[in-house]
């Protein structure tokens, strides 16, 4: 039997590929946007987004080696937007952005606006192409650019949702990725600087996510947990809703834990189209326990034949079960567990060791 959860480090591609496919959902891209920028009012509805494009192409002319007499070429790198949705609200069209991060990256606020550089640049691309296709009434000054006067381009908005373990200490705006020097001017120059900030929603900081409409509010409230099998336990036996998930969320919900005996049974813990995590969680650790006692007999097995005696056997099965309880009861100190089991230090010490608890 697996255990309940892999406390090792998930892949963060897969992480990242779990939590954009989840907002890829209308509904979903809006909450977040709504929670994450107007505190929950309805701003972005969702019968009001769209698809959009998601890939850009920036260009780069490398320096030409002269001593070979070679000349530049232009080399093309593609760029991807995470997920990418427009707002058309009549006439108004924003473009809305959402970057995924599993870790940390400390040039998160030039990615995003480099994103949304490469956006206003297409934008402005397209306008250009469309005034001289038209064979647009351009006075000389809007002809040297193929721009109007009057033209005009969908601003754009990018949220970076941040879903690591640790915490969050990056840049959170352009500005602290530079160097000012230290000399008397420096505060000059940093008071004039054009700041660019990121707009940054770290979920192990969310202290509200009742902001949230949809089942990110469910996946947002245990992802603090997510490493700490025995917390994920307690939160989910004192959380009802956890009971009645959509399919989508659920799934989420157990990628993103690991929880593989509800991934794999996902039918087992469905009802009328909700699924249960919580009964999922209940039997995983129960899972947990009898492999405990399992490896408890066998240890306890050994402990006897070497020492001769029988009690040895008895011994290693009650110890070791009493100890899986408590630590499934969320006791981590070692002098409290050994008070409760009636044994010693040492003895909790040896079979945390041996079981990894």
């Amino acid at each position: 039997m697996a255990p309940l959860l892999a406390m090792g480090v998930m892949c963060m591609g897969k992480e990242n590929n779990l939590m954009v496919e989840y907002l890829r959902n209308n509904h979903r891209f809006a909450d977040l946007f709504n929670g994450g920028l107007f505190a929950g009012k309805c701003v972005v509805k969702a019968d009001e987004l769209d698809a959009t494009s998601e890939n850009y192409t920036e260009f780069s002319v490398p320096p030409a080696d002269k001593a070979a007499g070679a000349s530049s070429t232009i080399n093309t790198i593609p760029r991807s937007r995470d997920v990418s949705k427009q707002l058309k609200n009549g006439a108004t069209l924003r473009i809305l952005a959402v970057e995924e991060q599993s870790s940390i990256d400390y040039t998160m606020p030039w990615r995003c606006m480099n994103y949304d550089a490469l956006e206003y640049g297409r934008q402005v691309k397209d306008i250009q192409h469309l005034n001289k296709a038209q064979k647009q009434s351009l006075n000389a000054d809007e002809f040297l650019c193929s721009f109007r006067k009057s033209d005009r381009l969908s601003p754009v908005y990018t949220l970076c949702l941040y879903h690591g373990t640790k915490a969050w200490d990056g840049p959170r705006n352009l500005k602290e990725m530079m160097q000012f020097g230290s000399d008397d001017e420096r505060d000059l120059w940093e008071e004039n600087f054009f700041d660019y900030p990121l707009r940054l929603i770290c979920v192990n900081e969310l202290q509200d996510t009742e902001c949230f409409t949809t089942g990110l509010r469910e996946l947002f409230r245990i992802m603090p947990y997510r490493n700490d099998k025995h917390a994920i336990a307690k939160f989910f036996s004192e959380h009802e809703e956890y009971e009645h998930l959509d399919e989508e969320t659920a799934m989420t919900i157990g990628g993103m834990i690991d929880a593989t005996k509800f991934i794999n049974n996902k039918e087992r813990y469905e009802h009328e189209g909700k699924y249960n995590m919580c009964l999922a969680i209940k039997e995983m650790m129960e899972d947990s326990e009898l492999i405990g006692i399992q490896k408890g007999i066998s240890q306890g097995i050994s402990q006897g034949i070497s020492q001769g005696i029988s009690q040895g056997i008895d011994r290693g099965i009650s110890l070791s079960a009493a100890i899986f309880r408590a630590v499934n009861a969320g006791l981590t100190d070692n002098a409290q567990i050994a008070a409760k089991c009636d044994c010693t230090v040492d003895e909790v010490e040896k079979i945390r060791a041996a079981f990894g608890l």
